[in-house]
């Protein structure tokens, strides 16, 4: 965990609105310690900027109070993790790190089950399986 850390992937401006817990429960830290080490930090390094996670962890309430599906990777369904990033420095740049993050697919410099351009680069959304296949797709909603 050289950029970042498992708190920031419990922060959430919803869930301290709501009044929300957000803590990753135990049994979940391996998902997202993965996550960072093997994805978020190798794309921050190949970005040389920061990053910033809008949205990592979510607890059941916090995902339904986001509108989150049920099988959401944040949540860690099917032993899962996922964080939606984005550079703070508006669509442009967020669409160069989409493109650069897509690169490190190709190149299988990481491996992940989804790389998603949310509302047109307003947000990358980011998600592994820990068990089972991690497909690569990649999508525009």
């Amino acid at each position: 965990m050289k950029y970042f850390t498992l708190e920031e992937m419990e922060k959430s401006i919803i869930a301290e609105k709501k009044g929300i817990e957000n803590k990753i429960p135990l049994k979940y830290k391996k998902n997202y310690t993965y996550l960072i080490d093997n994805i978020l930090d190798k794309i921050r390094e190949e970005y040389g900027n920061a990053i910033h996670v809008n949205s990592g962890y979510r607890c059941q309430e916090l995902n339904k109070a986001v509108g989150g599906v049920n099988t959401s990777q944040h949540t860690c369904f099917g032993n899962s993790a996922a964080a939606d990033i984005d550079t703070n420095k508006g669509r442009e740049h967020n669409k160069i790190l989409f493109y650069l993050i897509k690169g490190m697919i190709d190149k299988k410099q990481i491996i992940v089950d989804q790389l998603i351009n949310e509302n047109n680069f307003l947000w990358i959304h980011i998600g592994v399986k820990l068990d089972g296949v991690n497909r690569n797709k990649i999508l525009s909603l």
